[in-house]
């Protein structure tokens, strides 16, 4: 492959990892806080038992307005748009329930400063985070099939908005004062760009996940709750096409003829912890902190943390909040092709801040993120970035 083409390739790789950061922050919803790691989907929060519910139907339409800015001396990528996302849910019977979230992203601007073809231009489509089907035999089991939200790594936020076929199995127990729950997750990673290929030789790319929670109930009046869930990982039969495209986002690969391979396998754990103290009816603060080590990779490339505080100040229907983290994501903790790189893609570090302000009545929020990304070793494919993202956000009950 030419160095022309290899270049091409990178911004247009870039571009499109960064256009997928946007749509994350559309699903996510901007929350003040990181939610802990795990093989779970924010369907899984508490919600009432519908062991005695009738069957119904709720829809809802999200609308988002959107604009981004990334800027290094590979990319000068500056672009806005709007984002349609219509969430819907069905209750079928007392043990049977559907869940639905597709997306239309509309977007124009440039992706890179080198080309000013249709290649270069910020790219338009639809996206399905969510549609599966929710077994629940009895109240504290569930079996979910379908295309999962599946969030594995809030050190990266790596697969915010990205729907991964296939199984999750939820045991919870509920109790008085603590709640544990067990996840076992088993799906096919799907990729951020359209080249990679998630079977090769009729084998196909899997990630297992397997977490255990704990965490405290809320008090209204004012206290400490606290969080911990660690996670297992295990990336299985990673493509040819998923490490050529790593390589421009800072995996460490090897080449086999023509082709990548990626040098590591990826297979590790992550233990996260979060806590949230009420000072009041209107004062919250977060605290949290994540470590994630990929056990096939050597020290000093195998290594992803995040540690971020976040407060949140509510008053007469408005909620005030701001989050500034710091983080370092070592080049071969995660498959690159893979993460909707939020924060960054890995071989970064640096620093997060965001702000949200939320207007309950009127169902609208206004948001945005600084991303401060520098690279740790430096590669020909990437350079130090700052991104920013501004937003608004209004919601409507359809059903």
């Amino acid at each position: 492959m030419s160095l022309k083409k290899l270049r091409l390739k990178l911004l247009i790789t870039s571009g499109l990892g960064l256009l997928m950061s946007l749509s994350a922050l559309a699903v996510e919803e901007i929350k003040s806080s990181v939610n802990l790691p795990t093989a779970a989907s924010k369907s899984d929060e508490p919600k009432p038992d519908l062991a005695h519910a009738n069957p119904k139907t709720t829809v809802q339409l999200s609308t988002n307005i959107r604009a981004a800015s990334a800027e290094d001396h590979l990319m000068n990528s500056k672009y806005a748009g709007g984002i349609f996302e219509i969430i819907a849910e069905q209750n079928f019977t007392s043990y049977l329930s559907g869940e639905f979230d597709v997306m239309l992203f509309v977007t124009t601007g440039t992706l890179t400063k080198q080309y000013r073809t249709s290649e270069g231009s910020a790219p338009n489509g639809f996206q399905l985070a969510k549609a599966l089907l929710n077994l629940k035999p009895f109240s504290y089991t569930s079996l979910q099939v379908g295309v999962l939200d599946v969030e594995f790594s809030s050190i990266l936020s790596s697969f915010d908005g990205q729907g991964f076929p296939g199984a999750r199995e939820i045991f919870e127990v509920p109790g008085e004062n603590l709640k544990f729950k067990l996840l076992a997750a088993q799906t096919v990673p799907t990729s951020s760009t359209a080249e990679v290929k998630n079977s090769e030789d009729g084998i196909t790319t899997r990630l297992d996940l397997y977490t255990m929670g704990l965490s405290t109930n809320p008090d209204d009046r004012g206290s400490l709750t606290l969080e911990a869930s660690g996670t297992y990982f295990q990336f299985q039969n990673l493509t040819a096409s998923a490490a050529t495209d790593s390589q421009y986002l800072g995996n460490s690969v090897t080449q086999v003829g023509s082709q990548a391979r990626f040098k590591y396998n990826f297979e590790g754990t992550e233990w996260a912890s979060k806590a949230t103290y009420k000072f009041s009816r209107k004062w919250k603060s977060e605290l949290f902190g994540s470590q994630l080590v990929n056990q096939k990779a050597p020290d000093g490339q195998n290594r992803a943390q995040l540690i971020s505080l976040g407060n949140t100040l509510m008053t007469n229907g408005i909620n005030y909040s701001l989050t500034v983290g710091a983080y370092n994501n070592d080049s071969d903790a995660l498959p690159a092709a893979f993460t909707a790189g939020r924060y960054s893609f890995a071989n970064r570090f640096g620093w997060t801040a965001m702000f949200k302000t939320e207007f309950e009545r009127q169902k609208m929020s206004l948001f945005g993120r600084f991303v401060q990304a520098n690279e740790e070793q430096d590669i020909i494919y990437q350079a130090d970035r700052q991104s920013v993202f501004l937003g608004m956000e209004a919601k409507y009950d359809i059903l």
